[in-house]
């Protein structure tokens, strides 16, 4: 038998309304929807513009954060090279005072340059350690807090002793290892003149070891990393953190090579702007004193002055999220509540169809099928 003669054409009858809700109840058929694929592409484009909008906002806020700690930073270096400044002019005049009270006559006796010494109670307390040298660079006499001493050594090669009989006014080292102390240290010396000659120069020693250069510069580092670091004029390191860094060039510091070897190519000017310092990532800044020619070098992370800034994003980027969903929710019952008027259409149309099939037919409208008319 012929299977069109099982053919049935008759629309389907239209579900219950109870079995309608049942499937407009179950969310995987959300998606095969029309509102469901426009409300998709709503969060989508949402989504990726709220996304933008955060990442571009951040950028730039970013780089406003970091020119402000540029600018910041750059302030407490100049600070801090002021204070390093007057600690030396300090020193330097307290040491040009006891040399005015140094009589020549007295480098022929020690005993009595001694007890003169012993009576600068001020020297002894800026001081880890004073010397008195000749004008050959002999060291008559060396005396801290425990007693005097004569060592046995010279000072003539040193540069600061050769610029204090030069120019016959007061020096400031670099970074260099005592030879009557033993271990790193700072000399402040300043010439003993008799008349218009100089006769002796009389020197005061900071251990680098014991006494720390950056106590009054404590409080410009905070906790979020800070780095300072004090250096002479030619790049050698007199304070860092780290005792092991003393005496080396500053290129030793990883946080500070980069700025250092900028610095270098630049001529070592005394002076630099802010934000003018290239080192990855870390915020640089640098500012000298004119008389020691000294130098303040402070670094930042930039991932320590970002980090609040990219919390900040994330929360921003959770919140967006939250609103984009709201919003494409909103969107789809809007679309809805929109499209009502077509699924009534369609209710409409499907029961047109169902009463229509369910009509009985008459034998003219209908006719003999083709298999009936070949069998007969």
């Amino acid at each position: 038998m012929d299977a069109d003669l099982f053919a049935n054409d008759t629309p389907a009858a239209p579900p219950p309304r109870w079995q309608r809700w049942h499937s407009a109840l179950q969310p995987l058929r959300w998606f095969g929807t029309l509102k469901a694929r426009l409300a998709a592409g709503v969060l989508l484009a949402l989504l990726a513009g709220m996304g933008w909008a955060a990442w571009q906002m951040g950028q730039v806020a970013e780089r406003e954060l970091i020119a402000q700690a540029q600018w910041r930073e750059q302030q407490e270096a100049q600070r801090a090279a002021a204070v390093v400044g007057r600690r030396l002019a300090e020193l330097q005049r307290a040491l040009a005072a006891a040399a005015a009270a140094v009589d020549p006559a007295d480098l022929a006796a020690p005993g009595r340059l001694a007890s003169l010494l012993q009576g600068q109670v001020t020297l002894l307390t800026m001081f880890d350690l004073v010397n008195v040298a000749d004008a050959e660079g002999r060291v008559l006499i060396s005396l801290d807090r425990s007693g005097v001493y004569r060592p046995q050594v010279s000072i003539a090669d040193r540069q600061h002793f050769r610029r204090a009989l030069a120019e016959r006014r007061a020096q400031v080292s670099g970074p260099l290892h005592g030879r009557v102390a033993g271990e790193p240290v700072v000399a402040v010396v300043h010439p003993v003149l008799d008349g218009e000659r100089v006769v002796a120069v009389l020197g005061g020693l900071i251990r680098l070891d014991q006494h720390d250069m950056l106590a009054d510069l404590a409080g410009a580092v905070d906790a979020s990393g800070g780095l300072v670091v004090i250096t002479d004029a030619a790049g050698d390191i007199v304070a860092h953190p780290q005792r092991a860094l003393l005496m080396q060039p500053l290129s030793a510091e990883p946080r500070l090579a980069a700025a250092f070897a900028q610095w270098q190519r630049l001529g070592r000017p005394l002076q630099g702007g802010a934000g003018g310092w290239h080192q990855p990532g870390q915020v640089v800044a640098m500012a000298g004193d004119g008389a020691s020619a000294w130098h303040v070098w402070r670094a930042m992370p930039e991932a320590a002055l970002a980090a609040p800034l990219a919390a900040a994003r994330g929360q921003a980027l959770q919140h967006a999220v939250v609103v984009a969903v709201a919003l494409a929710a909103l969107v789809a019952a809007f679309l809805g509540w929109q499209l009502r008027p077509l699924r009534h259409l369609e209710a409409r149309a499907q029961r047109l169809l169902w009463s229509v099939a369910r009509r009985p037919r008459s034998p003219q409208m209908t006719g003999p099928t083709p298999t009936a008319r070949s069998a007969g």
